[in-house]
């Protein structure tokens, strides 16, 4: 009775260690996903965690499309004369400028957007499970007028720019998307800057 016991006592101790270990084994993996996904500055998504949404949202598209005519749309969002900022205050406070934008993203899009650092003072926001372009129109404009309402720090008043492009049925990979949407930011800043700007796809042949 006694060894039995002890040998229960004894597997309780070894269960309890595997439960510890696969808890921490389970914490490592996570922050390791995090760091692999995710902008060290502003928190949001990094770019290759972007490219992988988008992805996934072209694979989606292609099988559901047809059935909910949903679609998904991509805005590339530029901080406007962010060289001046970073000039006239500091790189410090040029990257204050960009966290805090990068919480005006999270507070302002949907629970299903993915937001995330373009690169340099450029961000982007994946809008899945669109109607039209009514809806990321919408959604641009909401964020153009979030950030220009919000005082920054000691910078005062900041704008953006933003290009808005839907995915195409005739859209080989993720690549067109982006570059419409590019093209549409520079449209957008070219016209005066603190605007949003619509960039879809030609119509095939």
């Amino acid at each position: 009775l006694q060894t039995e016991q002890e040998l229960q006592k004894t597997n309780g101790t070894l269960e309890s260690q595997v439960q510890e270990r696969t808890a921490e084994l389970q914490a490592a993996n996570a922050a390791l996903e995090h760091l692999a996904t995710r902008d060290p500055l502003t928190g949001l998504h990094n770019r290759r965690s972007l490219d992988a949404r988008l992805d996934e949202a072209l694979a989606l598209d292609r099988r559901y499309a047809s059935h909910n005519g949903r679609v998904h749309g991509l805005l590339l969002i530029d901080v406007d004369h962010f060289k001046h900022i970073n000039d006239a205050h500091g790189h410090p406070a040029g990257d204050a400028v960009l966290r805090q934008l990068a919480q005006l993203l999270l507070a302002t899009v949907r629970v299903s957007d993915v937001a995330a650092r373009f690169g340099g003072e450029e961000f982007a926001v994946l809008l899945p499970e669109l109607v039209g372009a009514v809806d990321a129109l919408a959604a641009a404009e909401k964020i153009r007028q979030t950030v220009e309402s919000t005082r920054f720090g000691g910078v005062g008043r900041v704008t953006v720019s933003i290009g808005v492009s839907l995915a195409s049925h005739d859209d080989a990979d993720v690549r067109p998307l982006i570059d419409r949407a590019d093209a549409a930011l520079y449209e957008a800043k070219r016209s005066g800057r603190n605007t949003v700007v619509l960039k879809t796809a030609e119509p095939s042949a």
